[in-house]
C-alpha cells in the first residue's frame, strides 16, 4: 500500500475555496479560515447543525481529540461507524465490539459459525486460524449471501439473500431453544419454524465444548444488524458458544474507546447529550461537516445520500491526505494530513490489545499529523485542555480515563417482531479488500493484483434468467433515481434474487445503500 503515499491525488498544501475557485494557502490562514467558518455556522445555525465524521482507520489519539473538540464546541454529533445503518441497540452494546475469547483460541474451536462474513478477505489471518481449526476436525458453518471460496471446508452452509438472513438465523435459534426460549424471545420467534439445516447447525454448536460465532462486515453493516446481534446473543446463550465481532476498519475498537460515538464518552461512559449517528447525520443534511480521513462518497454505507449531504452543506472541511475531483466539488477547505506510516499513533485490535507505532517516513510535503491539526483548531477556538506536545501524551490521557471507568451497558434493545423480507432484487454491497480506504485505493500494484475482481454486476444464473441477462451484457441498475451501467457476470455462488455490486469504488458511488433494493432499468 505504500505506493499510495505518492499518488497523483496526494495533497501537498492546505487548500481554500474562495468564490468557487481553489487556491493554495499557508497553514495559519487555512486554520483561521476554518475556525471562522465553523464559528459562523454554529452562531447562526447552532452546534447541532455540525456533523463530525471520522474514518475507523484514524488513530485512537486523533479520534479522541476529534470527539473532545466536537463536544467542547457543543456538538455531540460524532461518529466513526460510517458503514453502518442500524444503531437500534447501541445503548446496550458492549464496551467495544471485539472478541469474547483470546484471538489465538479461534484455531482451538470445535465448531465455528460464520455469519455475514467473507473471512478470507476481511481478516485473512483469522481465516488461517479457522483453517487450522478445520484441519484439526472442527465443523465450520456459514450463513452468507455468497458461497465464498474459503480455504477450509464447510460442514453446513446457508446461502440466502441479505433480506432473509435474520429469518434464517432465527431458525437456528429456534432449533436450539425449542419452546424453552429465554425471556423476551418468545414473541420474537413465535412464528419461526426451524428448518432442517437450522437444526443441523444448532446441533453442531451444542454438541461441542468449544464453539464460537463470528460476525463479519456483512452482518455488522446489515440494515437489521441490531436484530442479527440480538439473535446471535440468544444463540450464544442457548448453545454456550462465544462471539467474535470482527471489528471494522483498522481501529473501530480504538475509536469507540476514545469516545468517537454519539452516545458515549471515553471508555463507554454514557453521554448526557446523545448526538446523531453517522447515518442520521447524512439523512438530515446538516449545515456543516468536519471530516477526518474520510471520502463519504466511497466510505459510507449510502454513498449517494452522503454525497448529497456534502453538496448541500454550507461548509465542509476535510482533513485528508488526498484531494479528488468529487471532494473539490463539495469541500470548502482541505487540510493535508499525514497518511498511515507517516504518523505515530495507536490502534486497538479485535482482542482489545493496544498497538502503538511510530512514523516510518516523513509526512508528504506540508502534510501534518491529524492530531496536531486538531490541537491547533482547538487552540484557535479557545478550547482548553489541548496543550499536547506528543501523541503519547494523548494516549496517556485516554488510558487514564479508561482506568477510572466501570463500564455498564444500559438495558438494551429488545426486538419484538421479525420483519418479512422485502421482495425484489437486493444488492449485496461489500467493500473489496483493496477498496477499503484511501491509501489502498491509490496503490496501483494492489489495484492490479489478482485479489481485485473485475468491476461488474454479478448475478446468479437463476436471477440473470429472470431479467433476461447473459454474461457480457451491459445492464443499467438504479437506486435513488440514480443509474449506473456495468457489464454482467454470471456467478453461481450468489444467492438467488440478488446482485453483487462492490462498494468503495467510483464506478458504484452514485448508487445508494449497500443492502437496499435495486432496479434493473
Amino acid at each position: 500500500s505504500y505506493s499510495g503515499l505518492h499518488s497523483e491525488q496526494r495533497l501537498a498544501k492546505p487548500m481554500i475555496k474562495k468564490d468557487g475557485h481553489w487556491q493554495e494557502s499557508e497553514w495559519q490562514e487555512a486554520l483561521e479560515y476554518t475556525v471562522k467558518q465553523l464559528q459562523q455556522v454554529i452562531t447562526k445555525q447552532g452546534a447541532a447543525q455540525l456533523g463530525v465524521l471520522t474514518s475507523p482507520n484514524a488513530t485512537t489519539e486523533a479520534c479522541y481529540l476529534l470527539q473532545k473538540l466536537s463536544r467542547a464546541i457543543g456538538c455531540p454529533n460524532i461518529d466513526h461507524r460510517v458503514q453502518q445503518t442500524d444503531f437500534a441497540d447501541q445503548a446496550s452494546a458492549p464496551l467495544f465490539y471485539g472478541s469474547q475469547i483470546p484471538y489465538a483460541d479461534l484455531e482451538k474451536q470445535q465448531a465455528i459459525l460464520l455469519i455475514g462474513s467473507n473471512l478470507a478477505q476481511e481478516q485473512p489471518l483469522a481465516a488461517v486460524r479457522v483453517r487450522k481449526a478445520a484441519l484439526q476436525g472442527a465443523k465450520v458453518m456459514a450463513m452468507n449471501p455468497i458461497d465464498y471460496c474459503f480455504n477450509f471446508d464447510s460442514a453446513e452452509k446457508v446461502i440466502c439473500s441479505p433480506t432473509a438472513l435474520p429469518s434464517e438465523l432465527a431458525q437456528v435459534v429456534k432449533a436450539l431453544s425449542g419452546e424453552n426460549l429465554p425471556s423476551g424471545a418468545d414473541k420474537l420467534l413465535a412464528d419461526i419454524q426451524a428448518s432442517e439445516i437450522g437444526k443441523a447447525i444448532a446441533q453442531q454448536l451444542q454438541a461441542v465444548e468449544k464453539a464460537v460465532i463470528v460476525l463479519g462486515a456483512l452482518a455488522m453493516n446489515h440494515p437489521q444488524a441490531a436484530l442479527i446481534r440480538s439473535l446471535v446473543q440468544l444463540l450464544a446463550k442457548s448453545s454456550g458458544a462465544e462471539i467474535i465481532y470482527m471489528t471494522q476498519g483498522a481501529n473501530s475498537a480504538g475509536a469507540t474507546l476514545a469516545g468517537a460515538v454519539p452516545h458515549r464518552l471515553v471508555g463507554g461512559k454514557v453521554s448526557s447529550q446523545v448526538g446523531l449517528d453517522a447515518h442520521a447525520m447524512l439523512q438530515k443534511k446538516l449545515k456543516a461537516y468536519l471530516l477526518l480521513d474520510l471520502e463519504p462518497e466511497l466510505d459510507c454505507a449510502d454513498p449517494h445520500r452522503a454525497l448529497l449531504a456534502m453538496q448541500q452543506a454550507e461548509f465542509v472541511v476535510c482533513l485528508s491526505a488526498f484531494q479528488t475531483p468529487t471532494m473539490a466539488d463539495y469541500a470548502d477547505v482541505i487540510l493535508p494530513i499525514a497518511a498511515f506510516s507517516e504518523d505515530a499513533g495507536t490502534y486497538v485490535n479485535v482482542e482489545g490489545q493496544w498497538q502503538s507505532f511510530t512514523a516510518a517516513v516523513k509526512p508528504y510535503e506540508q502534510a501534518r499529523p491529524a492530531w496536531k491539526i486538531l490541537r491547533v483548531l482547538a487552540n484557535l477556538l479557545e478550547v482548553p485542555g489541548f496543550d499536547y506536545n506528543h501523541s503519547a501524551e494523548i494516549k496517556a490521557d485516554v488510558e487514564a480515563q479508561l482506568a477510572e471507568t466501570i463500564f455498564k451497558p444500559q438495558d438494551g434493545y429488545d426486538p419484538q417482531v421479525m420483519t418479512n423480507p422485502e421482495q425484489g432484487l437486493t444488492r449485496i454491497g461489500e467493500w473489496m479488500m483493496y477498496g477499503s480506504d484511501g491509501l489502498v485505493r491509490r496503490a496501483q500494484a494492489l489495484q492490479d493484483s489478482a485479489a481485485n475482481v473485475p468491476i461488474a454486476a454479478r448475478f446468479s444464473p437463476q436471477t440473470a434468467e429472470q431479467y433476461n441477462l447473459s454474461a457480457g451484457d451491459t445492464v443499467k441498475l438504479g437506486q435513488h433515481e440514480q443509474t449506473i451501467e456495468l457489464p454482467v457476470i454470471i456467478d453461481e455462488r450468489l444467492a438467488v434474487g440478488c446482485v453483487c455490486l462492490p462498494c468503495g469504488l467510483t464506478a458504484t458511488m452514485n448508487l445508494g445503500a449497500s443492502f437496499a433494493q435495486v432496479e434493473v432499468k
